[in-house]
């Protein structure tokens, strides 16, 4: 987890009015923390996983309601709209 780029992105979405919930592979505390500091939900899951990310967005829309933006802050990505990318690029 680069803790910077989740902060500032969470800060930011919170600030404009935004409930967060913010996501990584593992919980060693940081994420519970950017999650209480922005006042929103951290949820650990592997969204390269193809039952894992969807399932933490249900997760997230029973506690928050549908997710209306999604950040795509991974590690690696294809260079194609997500919409089309292929379940084995992630």
């Amino acid at each position: 987890m680069n803790p910077w780029v989740h902060s500032v992105g969470a800060a930011r979405l919170a600030s404009d009015g935004f409930t967060v919930a913010v996501n990584d592979l593992t919980d060693d505390g940081r994420l519970s923390d950017l999650s209480e500091r922005t006042g929103g939900l951290a949820f650990a899951a592997d969204i390269a996983d193809p039952v894992a990310g969807p399932a933490m967005v249900r997760a997230v829309a029973s506690r928050l309601g549908p997710v209306e933006v999604l950040v795509a802050n991974a590690a690696a990505m294809a260079m194609s709209p997500f919409p089309e990318s292929e379940p084995d690029q992630w």
